[in-house]
C-alpha cells in the first residue's frame, strides 16, 4: 500500500490503515468484505484500533503514531494546566479496622435521603475510602 499522503489526509498517521467507517457496516469485530482503494491495493482495516470504527473486539490499542500524538499532545503547552501542582498520592496501606460510631451494627436509620456515617480516626489516615455493599431492588 502506497500511503504517499498520509501525512495530511485522513488521521494523519501513516502506521494506521485506511479505515472508511467499514465498522459501521460490520457485525462486531467482523470484516469480511474485500475493498480496494484508487491504486488497486486491498484494504485491510485495523479492526481493533481504539480510532477505528469496529466494535466488540476482544482487544483494542493504539499505533505507535497514536500513542505519540497523545503524548505530544497532554506535554504540549497547552496542556500544561493539566500537570500543575501534582502530588503523588500516598499509597501505604493501613490495616486498623476502623471503629464505626454510628449508626451501630444492626440499627436502622427512619430515612432513606441521607446518612450519617460516623467513625473513630485512625492513626496516619488522611482520607478515607467508604464502599458500601449492593443491596437487592
Amino acid at each position: 500500500m502506497q500511503r504517499t499522503n498520509c501525512t495530511i489526509a485522513a488521521d494523519g498517521f501513516c502506521d494506521t490503515p485506511p479505515d472508511y467507517n467499514f465498522g459501521i457496516t460490520s457485525n462486531g469485530c467482523n470484516y469480511t468484505y474485500q475493498v480496494y482503494d484508487s491504486n488497486d491495493d486491498l484494504i485491510i482495516p485495523q479492526k481493533n484500533n481504539f480510532m477505528s470504527y469496529f466494535n466488540d473486539c476482544s482487544t483494542y490499542v493504539f499505533t505507535d503514531e497514536q500513542t505519540q500524538a497523545m503524548k505530544n499532545s497532554f506535554y504540549g503547552d497547552q496542556r500544561d494546566f493539566l500537570r500543575r501542582e501534582y502530588v503523588m498520592p500516598d499509597t501505604t496501606m493501613i490495616s486498623t479496622t476502623i471503629q464505626f460510631t454510628n449508626p451501630t451494627a444492626g440499627s436502622t436509620v427512619p430515612t432513606y435521603n441521607a446518612v450519617t456515617i460516623e467513625w473513630n480516626p485512625v492513626d496516619g489516615a488522611t482520607d478515607y475510602l467508604l464502599k458500601l455493599p449492593e443491596t437487592e431492588k
